[in-house]
């Protein structure tokens, strides 16, 4: 709840619909999951999504979702707005490098924050328009959550510490 407090806090004053990255990022180092210094040469999404695969002690990758007790399966684009908040949901598209994607935190009432308040829908992340990209443009979608065994909440509950 943390990571997507720090997520609304960044999108309501960024604001700027555009700069998704930016405020993701922004709100990780805020909450305390990343340093500045690891986020600095970042300038697209799946640049994000790399350095979180690679950080396991600090992010565990979602790739499915419970449907019942003993069952789980894929996750999809439909299960986004369903996702828990402090969720990093990234879109990224595997057969163009000039559609830079999409990065934002999940509010856990079927939005996500970044540089600005966006709905999970899908549909949103996509245009028709060919002289304008969405954000996840058909490519593919990742989605990471804190690893509870790494973190903890500090006395003031204002931010992560290692555990």
């Amino acid at each position: 709840i943390l990571l997507a407090q720090n997520g609304a806090d960044t999108a309501h004053t960024l604001r700027t619909g555009g700069a998704c990255l930016t405020g993701t990022k922004q709100a990780l180092i805020g909450a305390g999951a990343v340093t500045a210094e690891e986020m600095a040469t970042f300038n697209e999404a799946h640049q994000l999504a790399h350095f979180l695969e690679q950080h396991p002690e600090r992010f565990i990758e979602i790739t499915h979702v419970q449907v019942d007790g003993n069952t789980a399966r894929e996750l999809t684009a439909g299960d986004l707005s369903s996702l828990p908040a402090g969720c990093i949901v990234i879109f990224g598209n595997s057969n163009r490098t000039d559609v830079p994607g999409h990065a934002a935190i999940t509010s856990g009432n079927g939005q996500m924050y970044a540089d600005e308040v966006d709905n999970s829908n899908w549909d949103n992340f996509t245009t028709r328009n060919e002289s304008q990209d969405g954000k996840g443009e058909h490519g593919y979608v990742r989605v990471f959550r804190l690893n509870p065994a790494y973190f903890d909440i500090d006395i003031n509950g204002k931010a992560l510490i290692r555990k």
